[in-house]
């Protein structure tokens, strides 16, 4: 039974070793009970290895078959005698025996069995309490009859009851124990405390938020002495208590101890589920074995502060004003039990509400340059994100797109210039007419005109040969791709094509129409074209056979002689004559505008690709740059030129020392030595304006700009790096002595102070010093003497030139040895401008002279161009990837899966796409409708297999039908889900999803949901909603030469700590919202992370109390209020909706009218006054009609009809609004004159006679009428003898007078008269009975007769006339003697009369 228990816990270490003579078969505890089996030791190792094999087999052999055996020796005599123990001062238990008397047993002793069984100390301690322990058997050979049980495998303090068996050599083995006796520790059970205890907060984690304040780390070493093996502690348990609340928290950390633990072992143990910001009492208790503990001292700790979690109570109003709203709630006590810590103030957020003027207002959506817009007053606001921030402007065409005043702007890579300066200069002997560049070469050739030589030289500048060409050539053009050249033959009037070099054979020639010379030639990838001198016309011809397929006339501009100066660059003509290049478009010929002024007149040109290079038949030649990007060659990297040379000049003041080259923005700047301002200036010498430098810096003897928007000075003793545009000061590091120059390239700023060859590198990021490099002069000349900005480093390589010694040295920049390379200026180097080509230097003047470092631009990105976008698609055809490259500019993919090569599964695709970037899905349907169609999707951010939505703006679906290919519209209803990620989904697209393809990567669904286009819908992509793909690709886009992130800055801030530019584009990590930050204002407080930037609160206070001012009078407010602790912010309080006092409106109505209805009304309109004036709700408006009067109408109305006026009449109206608190001011005067009425009768009604030589005139005249109603165009005089009929007489114009001629005289007359507007006749005024005056009688008496009554008498009888024209006053009788003719010849007949023979005339009346 002792064995089968024994092995019961232990197991064998299946190893034997063999210490001197000795044998030991060693057991391993798998349990904690510790039951050992100790050494069996013997003078013969071989009866030692028998008693240990023996009692081994035997046990297990009890074990085995499950039998228990008790082996006893006969003789009750046989036990040991005398046993006796003790424990020794190091804690060792000491046995001591006497062997049994002789013949009290069979056989011959070969050991002892003792039997150790620990008891709990009397006093019933913490350590054991009452619980039983394990006891241990240890079988000893040999007949030694003393023993020492180790300290260290037994429980510590505890006492021991001791019994021991012999052990022989006969059968049975063993025979029986002794009595017990127990031995008692000497030293009585520690107190047990735990040690040293400590508190701390925990670690916390920068990415989360907020911090983790419940809870509390607890650290204690084990008591002294009882950390060993066979330790009665169980465990260790921690309490926290506080009296702020009842429950104890209390958490158990069971331990067991390990071979080689240290006695004072260290413990931990986090308290978990306590309250932040609370004073806890710490207990540590050391648990025994029963069950009991002992508990250390108590020791005190805080948890950390926390946000709040309770909010400000009873928000309320406690006044009000027109712009204002005082506030007060109650303090939260730090003692509160949700304060989580001392509260160190308040914050307050306000917004209007029930504004009604922004109901049903939908805010478009923000670019990207834009913040998330707010309606006021029914406007929608749309603050502009700040300049600089990264955005992309959809233009493959442009780079380093940023955000400038709202818009998103790039600089364009390719394309035309459209500010043509000169790039450099060139000497080569270019003997007159005919000059050609030969690209597919890189050679340029000059005709001799007189000849037929053409003079080769190559692209260094160097001669290289001739050769026989054809004679009076006016211009050489060579193919990009070939060796054919064309020639434009002034003489023979053709157009040539030759080659390829060096075959001089003419494939065709073109001769034009009419007798004028050709002046030029040149040809673009489809056609070539051909020009006259002195003409509009270009002829376009078949580049293979010179046949005219078209003509294109030139318009705008200005045409001339033509030498040489004609070129096809991409859709543009440029035309030279004179000094001037004209721009057209090739499209149409139109010019667009753009011309451009060369120094010399044009003789000869040729066009580089890039440059258009003029001479006037010298060796001297000028090279314009047209283009920003060579059109026939891909970008090689820059290689330094191997002679230096003058390349060309600029006339900028640069002001003394320091200035610099901005490549970003292509300008050169130059600082005011003795000011801290810098002047901006284009590479023409065009100032643009001034700025003051960052900070103030002064004395500025460099100035370097990098390509990520920064620039630095070298100022006084420091080197200062700033941002741009904002001109914020990012960091500054102070040199040992005068700082004369600072560049930087890469990570690196490399500063030099005005004298010494000591270099110092600084990081770019941080602006702490990295290294220092001493240069090595060697045998070159340098003295470095002093620098006055003469430095640049450009590949690796520093230039360092002395103000006075006019030349530069190279530096490695690795060892800091001179490389060999020097070269000298012409000009005092007191400033240099390295333009990523050439070191244009000063000597502080306005004269710059610039020097060819290297062969091509630094800083000139190209674009790059492939012929395909996919590499390697089985799906798509040319055509396809064309139209898909179209879609997805400048990016290229490569294979990352294929369902026909890897295998249709999605574990296959996620395990060889995932994190590999963007990436373009390719699939070919083959089921229903779609059968054979190529559909698939964009993918901008990777696949992880996250099991998760990727927002994605910039996702797309596409299909091919046909030639066409469609594709969703580039906004996303949901763009939050543009990419469902999940490891068993193919690639899967959209919310639901647009797309889904499934695990086997053979079958699809679609749904319309997340995408949208022109007729989108469920079956839009593949034909029907669900259908089957029998190929499938997914592309990544590669890592090409073309770095998207050139350029690109990701600012690191407080919220964003880690900002890294993948694939031309910034991804940061953002601190979580709340995290507390730093936004730079010192008015704001309470700083937080929102949204990846940090926002101040405007409102805030440290009391209970606030005031808003600025408010909108009469406006309703939501208010709520938050406290802060030093973690941060709590919950917003309950809304409060306050309003403010309303007053009068601000300002008067808008846009007042008024119109003329008729004669007596008038109809008045506007527009209410703007509504952040209107200081509460306009209830109404008052119509002023005097302004000194009162309001004529009062209502609630914007167009009042205003009656009851005078007909033309002019009026003035003043309009006011008011609201609940009265009437704004008045609004500008609204003048409007009645339209015109009939007129009132004239007045003053009167005639007279006029005295003339007959009585008939009667003179009228009048006064206006009283209302004239209008303008008086004319009056009507109305007159008629009495009783007969009424005349009319109208009046030319607006005269009060007129005379009514031809009246019978000494008539009574009737008169009247009427005035006329344009409305019409007036009433009649009074009328008059004026009587005409006596006038001549008109009529003769009547009844005249004469009768003789005498010879000289005769009596005249008659009547008065038959008129009465007068009162008769006489008559007058005239008479006259005649002679009775007696015959006709006695008088004379007047014309046609006859007479008769008495001497009569008579009228013939034949």
């Amino acid at each position: 039974t002792i064995y089968h228990l024994a092995f019961k816990y232990i197991r064998c270490s299946e190893k034997a070793s063999a210490v001197g003579t000795e044998m030991v078969i060693s057991f391993l505890a798998s349990s904690p009970k510790n039951v050992e089996m100790a050494p069996l030791v013997s003078n013969s190792p071989r009866a030692a290895l028998a008693v240990s094999l023996l009692v081994l087999l035997s046990s297990w052999n009890e074990l085995v078959n499950g039998r228990q055996h008790y082996h006893d020796v006969r003789s009750t005599e046989s036990i040991p005698q005398h046993v006796s123990g003790a424990f020794l001062s190091n804690g060792d238990l000491e046995l001591t025996w006497a062997p049994p008397s002789a013949g009290t047993f069979t056989g011959s002793i070969v050991g002892y069995m003792i039997e150790l069984q620990p008891m709990a100390p009397p006093n019933n301690t913490w350590a054991y309490g009452t619980g039983e322990l394990e006891k241990s058997m240890v079988p000893l050979s040999g007949t030694s009859s003393h023993y020492k049980h180790p300290k260290a495998n037994m429980y510590p303090y505890a006492d021991y009851s001791v019994r021991i068996a012999l052990l022989t050599d006969s059968t049975p083995t063993q025979g029986p124990f002794t009595e017990a006796i127990v031995v008692r520790q000497r030293e009585q059970v520690p107190q047990g405390q735990p040690q040293n205890i400590q508190v701390t907060h925990p670690a916390q984690d920068p990415t989360s938020y907020p911090p983790v304040a419940t809870q509390l780390i607890v650290w204690w070493d084990a008591p002294d002495g009882l950390w060993v093996n066979n330790t009665p502690i169980s465990s260790f348990q921690v309490s926290a208590s506080s009296p702020r609340h009842t429950a104890t928290i209390t958490e158990e950390l069971e331990v067991e101890w390990q071979e080689d633990d240290p006695t004072n072992t260290n413990f931990s143990l986090a308290l978990t589920k306590l309250y932040p910001h609370t004073e806890y009492t710490i207990r540590v208790a050391s648990v025994g074995k029963g069950g009991n503990s002992k508990s250390s001292s108590a020791v005190s700790a805080t948890t950390p502060a926390h946000i709040p979690t309770v909010a400000p109570q009873n928000v309320s109003l406690a006044t009000r004003g027109p712009s204002s709203l005082s506030l007060r709630w109650n303090p939260i006590k730090d003692s509160h039990p949700n304060s989580n810590g001392k509260i160190i103030g308040y914050s307050i957020n306000y917004m209007p509400i029930d504004d009604i003027h922004c109901h049903g207002v939908q805010c478009p959506k923000p670019t990207e340059c834009q913040l998330e817009p707010r309606c006021e007053f029914g406007d929608c606001i749309y603050e502009s994100r700040p300049n600089g921030t990264l955005c992309d402007d959809d233009n493959p065409d442009t780079e380093n797109d940023m955000c400038v005043g709202g818009y998103c702007v790039g600089d364009d890579v390719g394309g035309h210039h459209d500010n043509v300066v000169r790039s450099r200069s060139l000497s080569m002997n270019t003997r007159s007419h005919g000059a050609g560049y030969m690209p597919f070469f890189e050679e340029y050739w000059f005709g001799w005109w007189s000849g037929s030589w053409i003079y080769r030289w190559g692209k260094d500048g160097n001669y290289i040969t001739r050769f026989r060409g054809q004679t009076s050539t006016m211009q050489i053009w060579g193919e990009p791709d070939s060796g054919y050249y064309y020639l434009a033959r002034w003489s023979s009037r053709r157009c040539v094509k030759v080659g390829p070099f060096t075959s001089r054979s003419t494939r065709w020639s073109f001769l034009p129409p009419g007798s004028s010379s050709v002046g030029g030639v040149c040809t673009d990838d489809k056609y070539a074209y051909c020009m006259q001198t002195r003409s509009e016309t270009v002829y376009v011809l078949d580049k293979n056979t010179g046949q005219q397929v078209n003509t294109i006339t030139l318009t705008g501009g200005t045409t001339g002689n033509l030498y040489g100066s004609f070129f096809v660059v991409g859709d543009k003509i440029y035309y030279g004559t004179g000094r001037r290049f004209y721009r057209h478009n090739l499209e149409d010929g139109r010019h667009d505008g753009f011309s451009f002024e060369v120094g010399l007149s044009i003789t000869n040109s040729f066009f580089t690709g890039q440059d258009i290079c003029v001479s006037s038949g010298s060796s001297t030649i000028y090279c314009y740059r047209i283009l920003k990007q060579n059109m026939w060659k891909s970008f090689d990297e820059p290689e330094f030129v191997e002679t230096v040379q003058q390349v060309g000049s600029m006339s900028i003041n640069t002001r003394g020392y320091g200035g610099g080259y901005i490549p970003w923005l292509k300008e050169y700047w130059y600082p005011w030595w003795s000011g801290s301002r810098i002047y901006r200036h284009l590479p023409s010498g065009t100032y643009l304006g001034r700025f003051t430098a960052t900070s103030s810096s002064r004395s500025n003897r460099q100035l370097w700009g990098d390509l990520r928007q920064h620039y630095y000075l070298a100022s006084n003793r420091d080197i200062v790096k700033a941002a741009w545009p904002s001109n914020r000061r990012l960091w500054t590091y102070r040199m040992s002595g005068t700082a004369g120059g600072v560049a930087s390239e890469g990570s690196n700023v490399y500063a030099m102070r005005t004298s010494g060859s000591q270099v110092t590198v600084l990081h770019a990021d941080t602006g702490q010093r990295t290294k220092t490099i001493t240069l090595n002069a060697m045998n070159s000349g340098d003295r470095f003497s002093t620098i006055a900005g003469g430095f640049f480093v450009v590949k690796n390589r520093l230039f360092r030139g002395a103000r006075n010694d006019r030349r530069f040295y190279r530096y490695d920049l690795d060892t800091g040895e001179y490389d060999g390379m020097q070269f000298s200026t012409s000009l005092r180097i007191d400033n240099v401008a390295f333009n990523g080509q050439d070191a244009c230097v000063s000597s502080g003047s306005s004269t710059i002279r610039c020097y060819q470092i290297l062969t091509n631009n630094i800083y000139d990105m190209p674009v790059r161009h492939k012929a395909e976008l996919v590499e390697g698609s089985r799906l798509l055809n040319n055509e396809m990837n064309q139209m898909l490259s179209q879609e997805l500019p400048s990016r290229f993919f490569a294979l990352c899966y294929s369902g026909e090569v890897h295998g249709f599964s999605a574990s296959t695709f996620h395990s060889r796409c995932d994190n590999k970037g963007p990436t373009v899905t390719i699939a070919r349907v083959s089921s229903g409708s779609g059968t054979g169609r190529i559909i698939g999707g964009y993918a901008p951010v990777a696949w992880t297999s996250a099991r998760s939505y990727h927002r994605a703006h910039h996702a797309f679906l596409y299909k091919f039908e046909g030639n066409q290919m469609h594709r969703t519209d580039p906004s996303l209803s949901r763009p939050q889900s543009a990419i469902y990620d999940r490891s068993n989904y193919c690639p899967t697209f959209g919310d639901g999803h647009d797309l889904y393809i499934r695990s086997s990567c053979r079958s699809a669904s679609t749904r319309s949901r997340t995408y949208r286009g022109s007729g989108y819908s469920s079956s839009w992509l593949g034909g029907s909603s669900s259908f089957n793909i029998d190929a499938i690709e997914v592309f990544y886009m590669t890592e090409d030469s073309y770095d998207p992130c050139r350029n690109v800055e990701c600012p690191i801030t407080d919220c964003e700590p880690v900002n890294e530019c993948v694939l031309g584009r910034c991804v940061s990590e953002k601190r979580p919202e709340g995290y507390p930050c730093d936004d730079g204002n010192n008015a704001t407080a309470f700083d937080t992370c929102v949204s990846g930037t940090c926002v101040g609160m405007e409102h805030h206070t440290t009391v209970p109390y606030y005031k808003l001012d600025e408010l909108d009078a009469g406006r309703s407010y939501s208010i709520e209020v938050r406290a802060h602790t030093v973690v941060g912010a709590g919950p917003w309080s309950h809304e409060l909706r306050a309003k403010t006092n309303e007053t009068p409106p601000a300002a008067p109505p808008q846009n007042v009218e008024v119109e003329a209805t008729s004669s007596t009304s008038v109809v008045l309109r506007w527009q209410p006054p703007p509504l952040q004036l209107q200081n509460g709700p306009v209830r109404g408006y008052e119509v002023y009609q005097d302004r000194n009067h009162p309001p004529i109408k009062r209502g609630s109305f914007s167009e009042v009809p205003v009656t009851g006026l005078q007909p033309f009449t002019q009026y003035i109206f003043n309009i006011k609004a008011y609201n609940g608190a009265g009437a704004g001011p008045m609004s500008a005067n609204a003048t409007v004159t009645t339209q015109q009425d009939r007129p009132e009768h004239p007045t003053e009604l009167q005639a007279e006679e006029v005295i003339e030589a007959k009585g008939e005139t009667l003179k009228v005249s009048w006064a206006p009428p009283l209302r004239r109603n209008g303008i008086i165009q004319h009056y009507t005089v109305y007159y008629q003898e009495v009783g007969g009929h009424w005349k009319a007489v109208n009046t030319s114009g607006p005269q009060l007078a007129i005379d009514i001629e031809d009246l019978s005289p000494f008539t009574t007359y009737l008169v009247r008269v009427t005035a006329w507007t344009v409305a019409g006749e007036g009433s009649p005024s009074r009328t008059i009975a004026p009587r005409s005056g006596e006038g001549i009688p008109r009529t003769a008496p009547a009844s005249v007769q004469a009768a003789a009554l005498s010879q000289t008498s005769i009596k005249v009888s008659y009547k008065p006339p038959p008129t009465q024209d007068g009162i008769i006053v006489g008559y007058t009788i005239y008479s006259k003697p005649e002679l009775v003719a007696q015959s006709c010849a006695d008088i004379q007949c007047g014309a046609y009369d006859q007479c008769h023979d008495v001497g009569e005339c008579y009228v013939d009346s034949t």
